[in-house]
């Protein structure tokens, strides 16, 4: 039943009370809210909150719970979450859902109201049960929280669904992810499929993904690409810096460098690590753009700077080779030394190996020994290579012929042809 049908129910409900005043007045209120719904809907606030306040005074639960909305986002009035929070009581309990399910969220963010998690959920159940999806939904995110006390994996799916199967692209995503931790991808495809048509970013990342990969699904490269620029375009940074790969490899689309460095800064914007890595070496590679190697080593720093050991071994290299930038033995050891105390075994072997050779950095011996060995323990291969070296000769004052073999065998084992090699070869008596 609609808003007009519920009025004419009113109206003929008291016309037999009182006839010439019952009738007025029930003719006043539809004037009212009409007035309160037409104002709101046309987004003329101030009028909105004059209209609404009239039909108010009809005990229009409607009417009250726009008063909520707009004292809550600040609509036409000066924002005020305590008005919001009373007027949204008002209408939860003239049982409207809406408006049940708005307090609820306030109970959910404490504004207005104390945070509850207890009142939210009460209302969130009142809202579901007057047929709020939304509710639904919410619930359903709050059994999925292990931090929440009302944590049950079989009530976030039981909400989820609910909410899904009345159409909550969100929901859909949810169940399909519920699915896809118990490796029911066939159950999982129609409900990611269903949250791709109501527009779901994340959805369409995930389908994309099967595509490309041909998981549950043809693979389908150009289907994928679809689904990841759409997903991209709705602000999903990850669908971002896929097509801004697919756009440079040349998979699922042609190679275009312009698009893929576009695609690259959006994904670099929402602070990707991997797009300011990959977006800055397009930089100074000069694809899809004059060579720059100001902006593509800014854009590498960056994420570096927030401890990225891909940017930091790429930044060691970078300066050490000379490749793009001057050659900086101070600053590729600086990089490699701070991914080194990070724990990267790669950082750990180069940071080891400049110490061992004062590149960079003044010779020490004692602890460039020491970061090779701890590289080694992770077993990285070249750390073992170069331990067996540092133990062969007596160059740097660790002459060992036995851990120079204890090495060679440690790199064999994990499929180093060379280590095999120098084991037969050198003279270790």
């Amino acid at each position: 039943m609609n808003k007009s049908q519920l009025i004419a129910v009113s109206i003929a409900a008291c016309a037999s009370c009182v006839p010439g005043l019952a009738l007025a007045e029930s003719q006043a209120s539809i004037e009212s809210a009409n007035a309160c719904y037409g104002s709101f809907d046309s987004k003329a606030y101030e009028d909105a909150i004059k209209n609404c306040e009239k039909a108010a005074s009809y005990k229009d639960a409607q009417a009250v719970n726009l008063l909520g909305a707009m004292y809550e986002n600040g609509w036409g009035t000066q924002q005020d979450y305590s008005k919001a929070a009373d007027y949204y009581k008002q209408a939860a309990g003239a049982d409207l859902a809406d408006a049940a399910n708005n307090l609820a969220n306030l109970y959910m963010e404490g504004k207005g109201v104390t945070a509850d998690e207890n009142d939210a959920h009460f209302y969130y159940e009142k809202a579901a049960r007057l047929g709020s999806n939304d509710a639904n939904f919410s619930l359903g995110v709050m059994a999925s929280d292990p931090k929440s006390s009302y944590y049950s994996k079989e009530q976030a799916e039981k909400y989820f669904r609910l909410s899904a199967d009345a159409g909550n692209a969100e929901a859909q995503l949810s169940v399909a992810e519920i699915l896809l931790e118990q490796n029911y991808l066939n159950d999982a495809l129609p409900y990611l499929e269903k949250s791709v048509a109501g527009n779901n970013p994340r959805a369409m990342e995930i389908l994309a993904g099967f595509y490309l990969a041909g998981q549950g699904v043809n693979k389908d490269p150009v289907k994928a690409f679809e689904l990841y620029r759409k997903s991209a375009d709705l602000d999903n940074a990850d669908s971002a810096l896929a097509v801004a790969r697919m756009y440079r490899d040349g998979a699922g689309v042609g190679i275009n460098f312009v698009e893929a460095l576009k695609y690259f800064e959006t994904a670099a914007k929402a602070k990707l690590q991997d797009a300011m890595i990959e977006g800055g070496m397009m930089y100074l590679k000069g694809q899809g753009t004059d060579p720059n190697a100001l902006k593509g080593m800014e854009l590498i720093q960056r994420a570096a700077s927030q401890n990225n050991l891909a940017a930091l071994r790429l930044l060691g290299e970078l300066y050490s080779n000379g490749k793009y930038v001057p050659i900086s033995a101070e600053k590729s050891f600086a990089y490699y030394y701070k991914g080194a105390k990070m724990g990267d075994a790669e950082c750990q072997n180069f940071a080891g190996l400049m110490l061992l050779n004062g590149a960079g950095t003044p010779k020490d011996p004692v602890e460039g020994v020491n970061w090779l060995i701890k590289s080694a323990e992770k077993k990285f291969v070249p750390a073992m290579m170069n331990l067996a070296d540092v133990y062969y000769t007596d160059k740097y004052g660790y002459r060992d012929h036995e851990a120079s073999k204890r090495y060679l065998r440690m790199a064999s084992e994990l499929g180093n042809p060379d280590a095999q090699e120098l084991l037969m070869q050198r003279d270790y008596e």
